[in-house]
């Protein structure tokens, strides 16, 4: 099973089910098993990323949860307080069978190696294991070896950054901050100027923030790119007065991040 790189659980649920599971591929059969979700979540993100089903029995059958007792939100809050670096899963609650089933959707992490609870673990086959010690230290290497906005997107291309965006920064940054550009340039030699891109054997190198920035579609290259905002009644988060998931550019993110705070932001009167 391939995952989609924008976090959304597969839709034809019943056939992934019956292929059993796979090095992609989980099923709990309840919530009371989340320390071990945990695990595998951190399994997944540390290897290539995929699917845990909760709800469905280790024969594949679907014997359902109930959302009443635990909400998506606890689960995820599970998962994100738990792991280091936390991790931000898709949590949905999909119908199979009749049954309500949480789907639990992980990307192969940019920020690996995860652990939960001091360790860390990987997929091999159908099983979590955890990673032997040389293992997690090469990828802790890699990690420090360059900056996440820094790096480069291997599979992106020209076709997968928005013109028009990056004309509209260049002329914002030269109206309020003063800083020269050359609108008559291609988009390439401006994003080259912003050290955004490089030339590397023949092809066009695009960094991670320049698909942040720009990017017609930046969870197609960083899935964990987005922000969850809430309003809670209280104290305590299990009331929801208002809440926003956004996502898209980082520009755009939190102009709307913005708003969503001015509209829950109370003003006394002057």
């Amino acid at each position: 099973m391939t995952m989609p790189n924008n976090l959304s659980a597969p839709t034809d649920l019943p056939a992934l089910i019956a292929q059993g599971e796979g090095e992609t591929l989980e099923f709990k059969r309840s919530v009371a098993e989340l320390e071990q979700v945990v695990e595998t979540v951190v399994a997944l993100a540390n290897t290539r990323g995929g699917l845990v089903l909760i709800g469905i029995g280790p024969d594949g059958r679907v014997v359902g949860v109930d959302v009443g007792q635990v909400t998506g939100e606890r689960v995820a809050n599970r998962i994100t307080g738990n792991t280091d670096p936390a991790i931000y899963p898709s949590v949905q609650v999909v119908e199979v069978g009749g049954r309500k089933v949480f789907a639990i959707t992980v990307a192969e992490s940019d920020n690996k190696p995860h652990l939960a609870a001091g360790r860390a673990f990987k997929r091999v086959g159908a099983t979590t294991v955890q990673m032997r010690r040389d293992e997690y230290e090469r990828l802790l290497l890699l990690r420090r070896q360059s900056p996440f906005d820094r790096r480069e997107a291997p599979d992106a291309t020209l076709e997968d950054i928005n013109e028009g965006k990056v004309r509209w920064y260049l002329e914002r940054a030269a109206r309020e901050r003063n800083i020269p550009a050359d609108l008559d340039l291609p988009t390439v030699e401006n994003l080259k100027r912003l050290e955004l891109a490089s030339e590397r054997e023949g092809r066009l190198a695009l960094t991670v923030t320049a698909l942040l920035f720009f990017g017609k579609r930046p969870r197609h290259f960083a899935p964990h790119s987005m922000i969850r905002l809430a309003r809670f009644q209280g104290t305590t988060p299990s009331n929801f007065i208002d809440r926003l998931d956004l996502t898209g550019t980082l520009p755009e993110m939190i102009d709307e991040a913005e708003r969503f705070v001015l509209r829950n932001t109370r003003v006394a009167p002057g």
